[in-house]
């Protein structure tokens, strides 16, 4: 268990590995102590296909989950090639996914 301050939402969450086993998210001043909060690797790859492939999931399933890009410059080819190995993604639905969020928030 670790303490996420601000400014870590969207960061990694690592297993004692080193492996990414989640997406650090819901850090709020008034609720630390209440405990932190990720959603799963795995959650995370299968909405990204998802949205890769045109065919959202349902409302109910993908609620509360918003694709948020900030910082562009930072998304050079370099960088780009490891995230998507990292997410098993290829290049074409990742392209399309980072499209989809850039159009739709």
């Amino acid at each position: 268990d670790a303490a996420f301050a601000s400014g870590m939402s969207g960061g990694p969450l690592l297993n004692t590995d080193g492996e990414v086993v989640g997406v650090n998210t819901l850090v709020r001043p008034e609720l630390r102590g209440l405990g932190n909060y990720a959603i799963s690797s795995n959650r995370v790859r299968a909405v990204l296909r998802s949205m890769a492939a045109a065919r959202p999931q349902s409302a109910e399933r993908c609620r509360g989950l918003r694709l948020v890009l900030y910082n562009d410059a930072f998304n050079r080819r370099q960088h780009v090639e490891d995230v998507l190995k990292g997410a098993g993604l290829s290049e074409s639905e990742a392209r399309k996914a980072m499209m989809d969020a850039h159009t739709n928030g």
